[in-house]
């Protein structure tokens, strides 16, 4: 598994534990269904946890539990489907989630800079990519017209809208 990572720090590769399967010593990521079922299980200094959600499932369901999640893997079935950016943003501006948000499934190399502003912290990569090609296509993204969840300047003609709306 290959990964790419948007943000320094994102972490290693996290197992994915089978709904039926027990939870093991270290970092885990669980299925919604299993965290929807049972709750967040107490990890009492056993390993942080995660969560795979698939792209139709319900990321404002998360509120309760967001806090005691590090980890937030969104999987999209293909490259075409942007409901991932819509709950990127959810988790990191409604939710307030500060956890890595990870994506996995068939993105584009050029979806990357997207993502990275929408909050998410690292990627899966297709099992045959060419990491050359997605750093290339991440680090040619110099300018944004999108708001970023970090804080990042968006590009002059949001910045003209938003100052003529404001009056400024």
């Amino acid at each position: 598994m290959l990964r790419l990572e948007l943000e320094p720090g994102a972490s290693a590769a996290w197992p994915e534990i089978a709904d039926d399967a027990p939870l093991p010593d270290g970092d885990c990521i669980l299925s919604f269904a299993r965290l929807r079922a049972g709750g967040v299980p107490d990890r009492s200094g056993s390993g942080r946890l995660g969560v795979s959600l698939r792209i139709d499932e319900p990321v404002e369901a998360l509120a309760g539990s967001i806090e005691r999640l590090a980890l937030v893997l969104l999987t999209v079935p293909a490259f075409r489907d942007g409901r991932v950016f819509t709950q990127a943003r959810t988790l990191r501006e409604r939710l307030d989630f500060a956890g890595e948000i990870r994506v996995a499934g068939p993105v584009l190399p050029d979806q990357a800079a997207f993502l990275e502003r929408c909050g998410v912290s690292s990627l899966v990569l297709p099992a045959n990519a060419d990491e050359a090609v997605w750093r290339r296509a991440n680090a040619r993204m110099h300018t944004a017209y999108q708001p970023s969840v970090r804080d990042e300047p968006a590009g002059p003609g949001l910045k003209r809208r938003s100052e003529a709306a404001s009056g400024g």
